[in-house]
């Protein structure tokens, strides 16, 4: 039976890590890193396009890219492409004035830190006034939340299936939008990283992906099941309080 292919964006929490093999597990048993994304790759048809810091403006972009250069007419004919998001904060931005590749919070402009040392002096003073907009408006996020999931429930007719997973938790009730072929699920990945992780949010999490090597088998289980039977990825089956550097 032909495998479906699995189409996937999103940030660190879905990235290869291709730069960081030195930090990542290597099973001598599997001859394979430990590293979920690589290890799907591996056994199934796979494009990710995820990438560490990037921000939802980065994903939706990335997926029109690819998407208006793959055509339209394409999928009309298809069905056996799965689409999985992982879906970052909102408040995560990307601005041309920011230096490196990584976009960033609201709150890293809001209570400065390294961020502002990215940001050229000459705009300074333009991304107080608008930190000042965005926070004074608290409906802001709510718009931007709604209009990033609905995006992809929008173009979820192309696709045999489509799953997002949100990074953060949701503030916004949409459960109304899912549908036999499109789900957002009940629960995000920050809390299945600092239930793992059991260290005070604040701390930066370097390992890989954000999980435990278990976690990754865990996570690797959950969409091989959706690629092969469209079940929808739950948050059942983690490994809580494992803690390791990798």
């Amino acid at each position: 039976m032909a495998t479906d292919t699995l189409i996937m964006f999103g940030d660190s929490y879905s990235d290869f890590y291709t730069d960081d093999n030195k930090r990542i597990d290597w099973n001598e048993e599997l001859n394979r890193y430990v590293c979920w994304p690589r290890m799907i790759d591996k056994d199934y048809p796979l494009r990710n396009f995820s990438e560490k810091g990037c921000s939802p403006q980065e994903i939706v972009s990335k997926f029109q890219k690819w998407f208006e250069e793959t055509g339209p007419k394409r999928f009309r004919k298809r069905n056996d492409i799965k689409l999985l998001v992982f879906m970052p904060d909102p408040r995560r931005m990307s601005f041309s004035f920011l230096e490196g590749k990584h976009s960033t919070l609201i709150a890293d402009f809001i209570y400065g830190g390294g961020k502002r040392k990215s940001i050229h002096r000459s705009y300074h003073d333009w991304i107080n006034k608008w930190v000042q907009y965005y926070v004074t408006w608290n409906n802001h996020y709510y718009i931007d939340e709604v209009k990033y999931y609905t995006f992809f429930k929008a173009y979820s007719e192309f696709f045999k299936q489509t799953v997002v997973i949100p990074t953060v938790p949701l503030k916004t009730n949409l459960k109304h939008l899912n549908s036999k072929n499109f789900t957002i699920v009940d629960w995000n990945m920050d809390d299945i990283q600092h239930r793992d992780h059991r260290k005070p949010k604040e701390e930066i999490d370097y390992r890989i992906n954000h999980l435990t090597s278990d976690n990754h088998y865990v996570m690797y289980s959950k969409v091989e099941e959706y690629i092969r039977n469209g079940t929808v990825p739950n948050q059942l089956g983690f490994y809580y309080g494992n803690y390791k550097d990798k």
